[in-house]
């Protein structure tokens, strides 16, 4: 299963490398008040029937619609909305208060897949070179911490500071007018501070709400308890990446043989080819754990720190190096008009390759709208016990860990494979969904993702996330300067030589 967002944030950010090779060539930075000059105003009745058709949508192609909010909540917050702006004086309704009436009814659902894409204004915005909040934040008890700092005008001393004020309003204040306009499996609150640590996110629901401006003016306390305050400069969103300059896709294996201890960091299950050295992700697997064996390596840390999830294939393959025994996949996919319609040409292309009638394309194009049709695999299996690794396993996740990454976390927990480490990951333990589909709405044509399939996990739908086993909290203000403090602490448990360990103690 893929994320496909975490709220945006992968739209945004593909968008911002291709608008990074012209922006060389364009002379003057796109305002704030641009920005909301060039909001679209939609008619009211074409906003109204919009809502409907998303009701409609959400009911028929969403697997589990009521897994976490009543039907009777569900459908009259529908109509609570809609009557609201059918009373509205004006007959017109703009692009940021429809898509936030749109988002609130998304997270609804309470499915961290199931998103609002942003309006073409907004995407206009960017590509003019629009400005962003220069800072990104680190979000821990709903208060927030200077992480990262992009603006020239605010010095170093203040990363790792409390952020306390944004242009005069409380950042507790925004953070909770924020909350209720981000999905999250089960509204988890930890998933939903996660996605605001992103810079551009916390950005596109701050102009939905607030007014968007060139110039900041922050509060913000420091270590040693005094408060200053400071007016600091939006920067363009192309800044942000080169400040960053990040890989898409991180595989990477680093091992000490003197600690023999191994740490193997994976940011995404996404299938695409690893930039450093070409091999593809199946390649990589079995040359890492090819020298994992050879080497007699006897602790592996697997990072799935801010994975976001990707293909169901490939947490698995990496659960069968680790495990074992071999666990097949599965995942029931709900057939509906919507499906079938978006996956018409892939069906027919796949049927060409595989006329099974057994095969995925051919099992949905046949069943019946509102079927949910089960499809297993046992494509990952390892089935060379050699080639399987039987050190000791880390399990690292956090508040970002999410869909097959934490499919791979719970996979982990049931089969008793590793230990988990770090903080509770994005997914519920009870279900997981994914496989999205793309709709546009009728007449406004804002774009919704909505999810298709779902893996059951339990059939208590208790409204918790997978735990570690092992609680380690981050030092904002070391990692604001460039640390790690989670690995960190991680190192130093597992470097632990004495007999039982720390962490064998702890799982007493």
């Amino acid at each position: 299963m893929t994320r496909q967002s975490l709220l945006l944030v992968v739209t945004f950010l593909g968008m911002m490398v291709g608008f990074a090779q012209t922006e060389a060539n364009r002379v003057e930075n796109y305002s704030a008040s641009a920005y909301q000059k060039s909001l679209v105003r939609y008619k009211k009745d074409d906003c109204i029937e919009d809502l409907r058709k998303l009701e409609a949508v959400m009911k028929e192609a969403h697997p589990c619609l009521y897994c976490f909010t009543d039907s009777l909540t569900f459908h009259q917050t529908f109509a609570n909305k809609i009557s609201f702006l059918d009373q509205k004086k004006d007959s017109t309704i703009s692009e940021n208060e429809f898509l936030t009436i749109v988002r609130e009814l998304v997270a609804l659902v309470q499915d961290g897949h199931l998103y609002a894409e942003s309006n073409e204004s907004l995407v206009n915005y960017v590509s003019e070179r629009g400005k962003f909040f220069p800072l990104s934040l680190a979000i821990e008890d709903n208060k927030a911490y200077i992480r990262q700092n992009y603006s020239t005008m605010l010095d170093s001393t203040a990363l790792g500071s409390q952020l306390l004020t944004v242009n005069g309003v409380a950042i507790e204040e925004i953070i909770a007018k924020m909350m209720p306009l981000l999905s999250a499996d089960a509204n988890l609150e930890k998933a939903r501070w996660r996605q605001l640590e992103n810079v551009f996110t916390f950005d596109i629901l701050y102009w939905s709400l607030y007014e968007p401006t060139d110039m900041y003016e922050v509060s913000y306390r420091m270590q040693d308890g005094s408060v200053r305050k400071s007016k600091i400069d939006a920067v363009t969103g192309s800044t942000i990446n080169t400040a960053n300059a990040v890989d898409e896709v991180t595989r990477r294996l680093n091992i000490d043989e003197a600690a023999s201890t191994a740490y193997l960091d994976i940011n995404t299950f996404y299938n695409a080819d690893n930039k450093h050295d070409n091999a593809t992700y199946e390649k990589f697997l079995a040359d890492s754990f090819k020298q994992l064996n050879a080497k007699n390596i006897q602790n592996l840390i697997i990072d799935l720190r801010d994975n976001p999830g990707g293909l169901v294939h490939n947490a698995y393959r990496l659960f069968s190096y680790i495990s074992p025994v071999n666990v097949e996949s599965k995942v029931m996919v709900k057939s509906s008009t919507f499906l079938k319609e978006q996956k018409k040409l892939s069906f027919i292309e796949i049927l060409m390759k595989k006329l099974s009638r057994n095969s995925y394309a051919a099992r949905i194009d046949r069943a019946a709208p509102g079927t949910l049709v089960e499809i297993t695999s046992k494509q990952h299996f390892i089935t060379n016990v050699e080639k399987k690794y039987s050190g000791k396993v880390y399990i690292l996740a956090n508040g970002a860990t999410f869909s097959a990454a934490s499919m791979l976390v719970k996979l982990c927990k049931d089969q008793h494979v590793g230990i988990i480490v770090g903080e509770e990951n994005a997914a519920c333990q009870a279900v997981s969904f994914g496989d999205l589909i793309k709709y546009d709405l009728p007449n406004t044509l804002t774009k919704i993702y909505v999810s298709t399939s779902i893996v059951n996990r339990e059939d208590d739908l208790e409204k918790s996330s997978i735990r570690p086993q092992i609680a380690l909290g981050r030092d904002v203000y070391d990692d604001a300067r460039g640390g790690d403090s989670v690995l960190k602490q991680l190192m130093e448990l597992v470097h632990q030589s004495a007999s039982p360990s720390p962490i064998a103690r702890s799982q007493k």
